[in-house]
């Protein structure tokens, strides 16, 4: 239905309005007015005809009718009463005794103009005399009573309708006009005319405020036409673009295509189909060798000619996969050897994906054959490379490791072996690397010889070889390796050593002696120390027994015992003061390490510390225990200095300069009041390492101390390379120094090379006057041992130095 105008439904209101204010002042109000007086003025009229009444029945009982004659002077003073009578009744009928007005004719006057009366009668009897009193009032009387009071009415109707047009022109002016111009405007914008101009009524608020929303509608709707051409140019020149890119694409691709097939050809590769229903192959792009096979181009080949070509303890894995691939839709991705002539196999990479089934061509699948020989055999070569020893050719420690577990898994039963070469590190250090190498390889050649095919051999790091064979070997095919060993190695004279080659071998088996690798070669590292501790300068083996672990189960009980005394703080740490001839003075002492209440050596306590990481912590509770006492001393005693011994595994395995400078600068102490003593065994095990170590811990400022000189392989060069600062001589030198002339000539050579190198000499284990004498006659200043002063506690020593 179409719309109708806000104008429209505005005026019918304003007519219907209209229509019933003149329906209500022509007809409704003044016939309910009329209504209204008239039953007003009918009951003022009782009212007087009672009132007459009364006056009449009280004249007649006093007897007076003469006052039957006020009646006019009564009426005189009602307004509304336009004539009025008094009637008697008598035998002969009604008899009027008074009228209103006077003489008036009131009968005649009645009848003749009834009609324009309203008239009241009532009854009365009073003394035996009866009759009725008659009222009434002109009509012309009551219609301009009427027309009194309509009249006003009439005037307040008039004014409004006045104010309903007024509405209603003032409406149609300021909103039905507006409103319907600005529609106009509304739907030429929504035509696409955007050029339409619009004014803005200021006179009207929000009539102003729509043509304001119109302006800012048309200039966002020209500001969105622009953006649209805008972003249709571009959407344009991007399909442009895209089709070009498209194109280009699609020669690439043609290229690719066409280069493909090069490729193909040179990586020896082929496409196949294969026919489900007729169980044949059909190869695309077949090279030379693959033509060898009897693959030509769209050649048909049938399974059975594949399988034919394919190496044999492989045709059961291929025939599976194959079959999994054509009737589940695995995943086809294998690696096959095929014979391209006569016993020369080929590795190939026959891949496969199922074509998705359609009307055409439904029982089709798809994949690829590449020729991958070269490339399979160098990964080969490259595991081998990483699973083998370069220098020995044998497997390394990964590989050995790969073994044991594979052994392992099968859940049968071997043997694993370790072995090394006695004295091997003296033979590098005597006879160069080169020879040394010639024996490792020797070494490993003569295992691979005796050892079954099956065995895997592995050099697992110096000249350390482990062995890996199943099924166990017995006691006697034991015996029987090691003497054939012992005697390869032993008669080779072409190393050029002064004594034969021997070696220690000890054997553990599996899963007899453990079931996990690290187990099985801790048994087998017994047995080999075993072998070692019987070897009586020459070859030695032996095989794990149970009892031969005793040693290791004290230790772990010992480490144990250790752990416990670090976490009880039972370990304590001792001072024995060191004595300076030249200023007569204890200036320096060594921290010793004591377990009060023990009696076993604390050589054995760092032994078995060593062997975890329990030497750390023995480490880091020294120097601790150290730092705290030296920073509890008075400023008097802040010259005194103490040298802390350090294990070679501590050496190689604990970062001594965080360790030492973190906790000087915990303890707010100067790290040059301490000195550091390594054994030359520390130095000859990886010189590299100790030169940057001690090196670090220069460069905080501590004092470097080489132990037990003179017992060692220690250099000149090792003492000018190292930066030693101190060496201190051994006590069997000193001990024997009055008694061993070779001692005195040591320790005589060693003032002599420490005054030439300016390195400081401390002599360790002085007990006697005969020694201090002696030690003093060859320069000697600084000494140390029970002579001058034994080893104290903490406090002991506070006492001492006071004294």
């Amino acid at each position: 239905m179409k719309p109708r105008s806000i104008a429209l439904k505005l005026s019918i209101p304003v007519l219907l309005g209209l229509v019933f204010l003149v329906a209500l002042l022509l007809v409704i109000v003044p016939n309910q007015q009329q209504r209204i007086l008239t039953q007003n003025l009918n009951s003022e009229l009782e009212s007087i005809a009672a009132a007459l009444v009364i006056s009449v029945q009280f004249a007649i009982e006093q007897e007076d009718l003469g006052l039957l004659g006020q009646v006019n002077g009564f009426m005189q003073n009602n307004r509304e009463v336009s004539v009025a009578g008094i009637y008697l009744l008598e035998e002969s009928g009604e008899q009027l005794v008074a009228e209103f007005p006077a003489n008036v004719g009131l009968e005649q006057h009645l009848r003749s103009g009834s009609d324009d009366y309203l008239l009241v009668r009532l009854p009365f009897k009073a003394g035996g005399i009866s009759g009725r009193v008659l009222v009434g009032s002109e009509r012309q009387k009551l219609q301009a009573n009427i027309w009194r009071v309509q009249l006003p009415l009439y005037i307040a109707f008039a004014c409004l309708a006045l104010v309903f047009g007024w509405i209603f022109i003032n409406l149609n002016r300021g909103v039905v006009s507006p409103l319907l111009r600005s529609a106009t405007i509304a739907n030429r914008l929504g035509a696409g005319n955007l050029d339409v101009d619009i004014p803005i009524d200021s006179d009207n608020r929000e009539v102003s405020s729509l043509t304001t929303a119109l302006v800012e509608l048309r200039d966002n709707l020209v500001a969105a036409n622009s953006a649209h051409d805008a972003l249709l140019r571009d959407l344009e020149n991007q399909v442009a673009s895209r089709t070009s890119e498209l194109n280009q694409t699609l020669g690439e691709l043609n290229e690719s295509f066409n280069r493909l097939n090069v490729v193909l050809g040179a990586a020896n590769a082929l496409v196949w189909t294969f026919d489900r229903i007729n169980d044949v192959f059909h190869f695309n792009g077949a090279t030379e060798d693959l033509s060898n096979i009897g693959l030509d181009d769209n050649s048909n080949v049938t399974v059975e000619q594949i399988l034919d070509k394919v190496d044999p303890s492989e045709r059961a894995r291929l025939v599976e996969k194959f079959s999994s691939y054509l009737l589940e839709g695995a995943e086809l991705d294998e690696q096959v050897q095929l014979e391209v002539s006569n016993g020369n196999y080929r590795w190939f990479h026959l891949t496969g994906v199922p074509i998705q089934q359609d009307a055409n061509r439904e029982e089709l699948a798809l994949g690829s054959m590449i020729d991958m020989d070269d490339r399979i055999r160098q990964e080969q070569r490259i595991w081998e490379m990483a699973h083998s020893d370069e220098l020995t050719g044998t497997g390394n420690r990964t590989r050995f490791t790969m073994a044991f577990d594979e052994a392992i898994q099968t859940g049968s039963s071997g043997t694993l072996m370790l072995a090394d070469i006695n004295d091997f590190k003296l033979i590098n250090d005597t006879k160069g690397h080169v020879v040394g190498d010639r024996v490792l390889i020797a070494f490993a050649e003569t295992l691979t010889r005796h050892l079954p095919a099956q065995a895997t051999v592995a050099r697992l790091g110096g000249d350390e070889f482990g062995v890996v064979t199943e099924p166990e070997l017995t006691q006697a095919d034991l015996e029987t390796l090691f003497q054939s060993l012992k005697a390869d190695l032993g008669g080779r004279a072409d190393f050029g050593l002064e004594v034969p080659v021997s070696i220690s071998l000890g054997a553990a088996h599996f899963p007899l002696h453990g079931q996990d690798l690290e187990s099985v070669m801790h048994c087998a590292d017994v047995a080999m120390y075993h072998a070692k501790q019987s070897k009586l300068g020459g070859s030695a083996s032996s095989v794990f027994y149970p009892g031969m672990d005793a040693e290791r189960l004290t230790r772990s009980a010992l480490r144990t015992r250790i752990d416990r005394a670090l976490n009880n703080s039972d370990l304590e740490i001792w001072y024995q003061p060191v004595w300076n001839d030249d200023s007569a003075h204890f200036r320096r002492c060594e921290a010793l390490l004591r377990w009060p209440g023990e009696s076993i050596s604390i050589q054995e306590v760092i032994d078995a510390a060593e062997e975890s990481e329990l030497i750390l912590r023995l480490g880091e509770f020294v120097v601790d225990e150290v730092c705290s006492f030296l920073a509890s001393l008075e400023p008097h005693q802040a010259d005194l200095a103490v040298s802390i011994n350090i294990s070679p595994v501590q050496f190689h395995y604990q970062n001594l300069e965080d360790l030492i400078k973190s906790t000087c600068e915990r303890y707010k102490l100067d790290p040059s009041r301490l000195m550091i003593e390594i054994t030359e065994r520390t130095t000859i095990e990886n010189a590299e390492l100790a030169g940057k170590v001690l090196s670090a811990l220069k460069q905080l400022g501590l004092d470097l101390a080489l132990d037990d000189f003179g017992t060692g392989y220690s250099s000149l060069s090792t003492l000018h390379e190292l930066e030693i600062d101190w060496i201190k001589i051994d006590r069997r030198f000193v001990q024997d120094i009055n008694t061993n002339r070779n001692s005195y000539q040591i320790v005589n050579a060693l003032m002599r090379m420490a005054q030439a190198l300016d390195i400081e000499v401390i002599a360790e284990g002085v007990e006697t006057d005969q020694e201090h004498a002696t030690l003093r006659s060859l320069g000697v200043k600084v000494m140390q041992g029970y002579y001058h002063a034994r080893p104290m506690e903490r406090r002991q020593l506070l006492e001492f130095l006071k004294a």
